[in-house]
């Protein structure tokens, strides 16, 4: 406004509050002692700053609920830095999936001695962010017959395989990286 006080922020809505505060201070004509002010804003900015709170905590507890448990017995670690690392299995299930994102971080390694001397785990899924076997990570888990890779090959530590089942098929997909037959010694199909 033209010659008008000025309003800090310069919006319509500061406008209608300072001007509601500055028509609260005027005297009344009827009455020689100003009115007492009125203290609407307060409450209303109170419970905006409190609905705001409530919907940001909210909002941060949906998304951490939003994150997919990791699979029952599944042992890691993980960082935002590093990523998650797989570190043992201790599950009931023969068949196992492990998420490509634990704890919101990607899946990147399968550390050593992970699944070392399983006899439980017949079929494992491995997402595509592994990068990484560690050293004895399947060392003598005998009952392991299939692994699915979802994509590149990753780096495996000679030994990683050691003592797994004669049985034993890697499966990558048709198209992935760094794949060859045998790989590691474990023979390859792709799906």
């Amino acid at each position: 406004m033209p010659g008008g006080p000025s309003i800090p922020g310069g919006s319509e809505t500061a406008f209608s509050l300072y001007a509601s505060e500055v028509a609260l201070q005027k005297p009344s004509p009827e009455h020689s002692q100003p009115p007492k002010k009125k203290r609407r804003k307060g409450p209303v900015v109170a419970a905006v700053l409190a609905a705001a709170a409530v919907l940001g905590v909210a909002g941060y507890f949906i998304a951490v609920a939003a994150l997919p448990a990791p699979p029952a017995g599944l042992d890691y670690t993980a960082d935002s830095i590093s990523g998650a690392t797989v570190t043992g299995y201790s599950g009931k299930s023969g068949t196992l999936v492990i998420p490509a994102d634990i704890d919101g971080t990607p899946t990147i390694t399968i550390g050593d001695k992970a699944f070392a001397g399983n006899t439980v785990l017949t079929s494992l899924t491995i997402p595509k962010s592994v990068t990484a076997i560690g050293t004895y990570a399947f060392l003598n888990c005998s009952g392991l017959k299939v692994i699915y890779f979802q994509g590149d090959a990753p780096q495996v530590v000679p030994g990683a395989f050691g003592g797994a089942s004669p049985d034993l098929v890697v499966y990558h997909r048709v198209g992935a990286k760094g794949w060859s037959n045998p790989w590691s010694g474990i023979p390859t199909k792709t799906y």
